[in-house]
């Protein structure tokens, strides 16, 4: 977890509430440092709650623990898929959603 992501899926009490909740059921959850990918083998699954983008730190996290044939919450196609805004809007239009398509400068 990065806590300077202001991004990310969950802040530091979310996360905190995600270790306590994972130790009532059994489970050791742990906060990995963005350097920390060589420790990946140590665990059993890998759930990415910090922004995820191709390129991303969480990206290679996310192949990595692919390689080691762990289960990975935010896979690495997914990160792709949801990259890919013509994909997206595609697969919107195919399930018959409204979708729209607005030009102008990301942030």
């Amino acid at each position: 977890m990065d806590q300077n992501d202001g991004r990310a899926s969950s802040d530091a009490l979310a996360i905190e509430r995600f270790i306590q909740a994972a130790a009532a059921q059994g489970i050791q959850a742990e906060i990995l440092a963005p350097s920390a990918i060589e420790r990946l083998p140590e665990f059993d699954t890998l759930w990415l709650r910090a922004e995820t983008a191709v390129g991303h730190y969480t990206f290679e996290f996310a192949r990595r623990a692919e390689q080691l044939k762990m289960p990975v919450i935010d896979s690495s196609r997914a990160i792709l898929a949801c990259s890919n805004k013509l994909y997206l809007y595609e697969l919107m239009v195919r399930s018959g959603e409204e979708a729209r398509i607005e030009v102008g400068n990301e942030i």
